[in-house]
């Protein structure tokens, strides 16, 4: 069954793992835009109210994809912004990021989305270029930044 809109309901019970780490995480790791494989009980399968429970369950955090364009390159203050047009292929009309930032004012901005690239090398990146970026959201209620890369390309 695919639906575009599916509660899930997680539990200190779920187990969480997460690509690419061999490191402990739990549900507060999961935020906003992480594309997640879930492992649990279809509580109500009507088309119009699906409801998914992980209690007891799994979750594998797997690498999000972003797509957007450039709206600031990181200083030595600040971390690389996006425009964000996409996450996970989906409409970034579909996300609400409430609750993401460690205050209200701090919560995730998709017309500025900002993104911890680390040690990657942003050479040949300029304001305004269409990049994709892979990686994990930041644990909820924890931004900024709001994600943390492990890809970045033009």
């Amino acid at each position: 069954m695919f639906n575009d809109q599916v509660t899930v309901q997680l539990d200190a019970s779920t187990t969480v793992t997460r690509q690419l780490s061999l490191d402990t995480f739990g549900i507060d790791d999961i935020s906003v835009g992480q594309r997640i494989v879930l492992f649990g009980t279809l509580t109500d399968d009507s088309v119009g109210d699906l409801q998914f429970s992980a209690a007891n369950g799994y979750a594998r955090m797997r690498l999000s994809t972003l797509r957007g364009t450039v709206a600031a390159l990181p200083d030595t203050r600040s971390w690389l912004a996006l425009k964000l047009a996409s996450i996970n292929n989906r409409s970034i009309e579909l996300y609400d990021f409430t609750g993401t930032g460690a205050d209200p004012a701090s919560d995730a901005d998709a017309g500025f989305y900002e993104i911890d690239s680390g040690g990657l090398s942003l050479q040949g990146i300029n304001a305004a270029d269409p990049v994709v970026v892979a990686g994990f959201p930041t644990p909820f209620a924890s931004a900024p930044p709001d994600f943390t890369a492990q890809t970045v390309a033009k």
